[in-house]
């Protein structure tokens, strides 16, 4: 059937179990970054919606984009690093103060003239 499948892990760790920092690097070390927000990490929702989507987005061999995740108490530092975005995923999140700042603050930091803010406008 299949004769090049890569050999499995050694050690599988579940995918929220590293810290922001270590997230943030991966993503940040990307030419293309993607956040996904998501309010507490779970096994059901959070796992498909988020987790394995980031964790194949970082596995890409030879890609460009990467991305992290984000839940409710890292949301003040996501607001941080929003200037250095390509988009941010927001997956089963209540609307509220706190993500309605998250999704105001990337049309203040695109510049008149700068397209869409995005790459490939």
């Amino acid at each position: 059937m299949f004769t090049d499948l890569p050999e499995p892990p050694d050690e599988v760790r579940d995918l929220w179990d590293s810290s922001m920092a270590e997230r943030v690097g991966t993503m940040l070390d990307g030419e293309h970054r993607v956040a996904f927000l998501y309010r507490t990490p779970d096994t059901s929702t959070f796992r498909y919606r988020v987790a394995n989507t980031v964790d194949a987005l970082n596995r890409t061999p030879g890609g460009r984009l990467r991305a992290a995740w984000f839940c409710d108490e890292e949301l003040r530092a996501l607001t941080r690093i929003v200037p250095e975005l390509d988009a941010i995923v927001v997956a089963r999140y209540p609307w509220g103060a706190a993500l309605r700042e998250l999704v105001v603050m990337p049309s203040q930091v695109v510049q008149p003239g700068d397209g869409c803010g995005l790459p490939d406008c």
